[in-house]
């Protein structure tokens, strides 16, 4: 069993990534940062090189040393496809993002730049994604992902000072 941490849009507020990782739920080993404040995440994960961190580029990331927009990557059999999703239109829709995380065989598109916490199923002919956007940290929004054998959880949670919900 492995457990994800996905969070986005930090936009220069590391305070919630910070306590998650000083506090982190049981089994974790991986953190997604999905935009917007990635570059930022990186710096503060070399305190914490037991997790394998990856981040993609957010609309609001320029001159970040984070380059790739979208990555594919796989975790316990389960292919992701990680992106901010300004470049696929998702405060509009959902659908182009979809279609091409289907391209990529991905299983889950993570997602954020709308701030709004969201998980649902898309499914068409060709295909089945799940689509899960952990809202923005700034917020104190975030998600864990866990992945056992193939199957796919995912826990959308607000952070509050010492407890979590």
């Amino acid at each position: 069993m492995e457990k994800i941490l996905v969070v986005s849009d930090t936009h220069g507020s590391t305070y919630v990534l910070k306590a998650l990782l000083e506090a982190p739920p049981e089994g974790l080993c991986a953190v997604f940062h999905l935009g917007d404040g990635s570059e930022e995440s990186r710096r503060l994960m070399e305190k914490y090189p037991m997790y394998a961190y990856i981040g993609v580029k957010g609309n609001c990331d320029t001159g970040d040393t984070v380059s790739r927009d979208t990555v594919m990557t796989e975790r316990g059999g389960v292919r992701f496809m990680l992106t901010h999703g300004h470049m696929y239109g998702v405060k509009a829709s959902l659908m182009n993002a979809v279609v091409k995380a289907m391209e990529g065989g991905a299983d889950v598109l993570l997602y954020g730049h709308t701030h709004i916490a969201d998980d649902e199923t898309f499914e068409t002919s060709f295909g089945c994604v799940r689509a899960v956007n952990p809202g923005s940290a700034r917020s104190a929004e975030y998600a864990v992902v866990t992945v056992d054998n193939g199957n796919v959880s995912v826990e959308l949670m607000r952070y509050f000072a010492n407890t979590r919900e």
